[in-house]
């Protein structure tokens, strides 16, 4: 079957703003099943429709960032004609200086309210120990490859997941790039099997088939493969997702792929305000929420209160995101931009 033409041109924007809605939906559930799930006790059971779901399966929706990047990623590279001896380097200090300053921020954010609960004791949420070494390893994204070392938020170890896979994908660009059935085969090859002898959760390769459906993604879109290629490589990926990682995983992955390939997405002024601020927020929702709450759950223990917690919780922590989005993320981008 002859590959599916697409506009680039007029298809970039509408595809992007898909993006955009999945990555700002995915963060919104995580923060909510983090905010529900405080102190790992269901804090809140009693959630109104569809959305008690949540407490017990919005971990899922990490499937949805590692399928975008699985996507993005190439994509981006792609885009700039990168090339493997030439271009390394300068890909990845633009990844590092992408994601470093607002991470870096949310660990002083962290290490500055840990501060505040040596002088009061008004905040006793479960602060980790702050240590030099400990921040040393988070600076490094290294905190997570010991198990000794404590997380200093429930969200960093995906970083280091998603730096790991862009070292990867450099290396293999080459051949992810490449239209050569041996090349894709032996892309394919890694991403089957390295999930099942590299078990580690800590390490990219536990979580490549997740990354490999938007990789698929990429190769259809840019050409690589043809409409019957990618269908037939996607039904295979999804059936080893299945029993790598259950239904749950399989399914979102899925989805997510699909709808970064297929469905154009007019803009939508809140999920695009969402979406640009989903970084921040997945960052700083743990640690700015669970004090809200914390606060908050000093009221009383009912669930309109408790409710009312997790509301106030997430709304406080989506204008933390958007002033670390608006005055660190923004500016360090353009001033990093400026340099080159």
């Amino acid at each position: 079957m002859p590959s599916l033409q697409i506009n680039h041109q007029s298809s970039n924007k509408a595809k992007f703003e898909t993006i955009e809605i999945l990555r700002g939906l995915a963060a919104l559930v995580v923060a909510l099943f983090h905010l529900t799930d405080y102190g790992k006790d269901r804090y809140l059971e009693a959630i109104p429709l569809s959305l008690g779901l949540i407490p017990k399966y919005g971990w899922v929706a990490i499937a949805v960032f590692f399928v975008i990047s699985g996507f993005v990623i190439p994509y981006s590279l792609w885009r700039k004609n990168f090339q493997l001896k030439s271009d390394w380097y300068s890909s990845l200090t633009k990844r590092i200086i992408r994601i470093y300053p607002a991470y870096l921020a949310t660990i002083l954010l962290v290490i500055g309210l840990f501060l505040v609960t040596l002088v009061t004791s008004k905040f006793q949420v479960n602060d980790p120990s702050i240590t030099p070494l400990n921040i040393f390893l988070h600076l490094f994204f290294l905190n997570d490859l010991i198990p000794t070392a404590p997380a200093m938020s429930p969200v960093f170890w995906t970083l280091a997941i998603d730096l790991q896979y862009y070292l990867l994908i450099i290396c293999l660009f080459p051949l992810i790039n490449s239209s050569k059935l041996l090349y894709q085969l032996i892309v394919l090859a890694i991403a089957y099997g390295l999930p099942f002898l590299i078990t580690d959760k800590s390490l990219v390769f536990s979580w490549l088939l997740l990354f490999n459906l938007g990789t698929i993604g990429f190769q259809f879109v840019s050409q690589k493969i043809n409409l019957t290629q990618y269908i037939l490589t996607t039904a295979i990926t999804c059936l080893i997702l299945y029993f790598d990682k259950g239904l749950l995983y399989m399914s979102v992955g899925f989805v997510s792929a699909v709808l970064i390939v297929f469905v154009r997405s007019p803009k939508i002024s809140f999920f695009t305000f969402l979406g640009a601020i989903s970084y921040s927020l997945y960052l700083v929702h743990c640690t700015i929420g669970f004090r809200v709450i914390n606060i908050i759950s000093r009221f009383g223990q009912g669930e309109p209160i408790k409710i009312m917690g997790v509301a106030i919780a997430l709304i406080v922590s989506a204008i933390v995101a958007y002033l670390m989005y608006k005055y660190i993320e923004i500016p360090t981008q353009k001033y990093f931009t400026s340099l080159r």
